[in-house]
């Protein structure tokens, strides 16, 4: 006698997210959560939909007058940065004449340790210690 299989169930229920629970928060509203916060912090104006548009000018997480801000973050230690990531960065901010800066946010750093820090070029580096020492900053 031939038996019938048994049919797989393909969509197991999932489970409801909270949506008031603050760990519960997707890694978008996270991400974007501590770009506003950055933003508020470092002095950029937050991009909305950054990335999801054609246009070279509206790539980047922030902007500034003087530079194009791509943040990133972490809930460990470490994080990895793509090469392709910090060159499609470095390409969006040069069309639109801007310097890149990547931020990096690590959230399991010892708590000695600042969690978030600002990458930029050493040539943008070098030309901000020189616009401090013109302003009598730094001696």
């Amino acid at each position: 006698m031939h038996q019938k299989p048994k049919p797989k169930v393909m969509n197991p229920k999932k489970p409801k997210p909270n949506f008031f629970d603050d760990d519960e928060r997707s890694v978008k509203r996270k991400s974007l959560d501590n770009e506003k916060r950055l933003a508020a912090e470092i002095g950029f104006t937050c991009t909305p939909g950054s990335g999801n548009t054609p246009w070279p000018g509206v790539k980047g997480d922030g902007e500034h007058p003087l530079f194009m801000f791509e943040c990133k973050e972490t809930k460990h230690a470490s994080i990895r940065i793509a090469g392709r990531d910090v060159q499609t960065l470095v390409d969006n901010a040069r069309l639109i004449g801007k310097a890149p800066v990547l931020v990096v946010s690590a959230y399991k750093l010892p708590e000695a340790i600042p969690k978030d820090w600002v990458a930029v070029p050493a040539e943008t580096f070098r030309w901000i210690l020189e616009k401090l020492e013109n302003l009598g900053e730094i001696s």
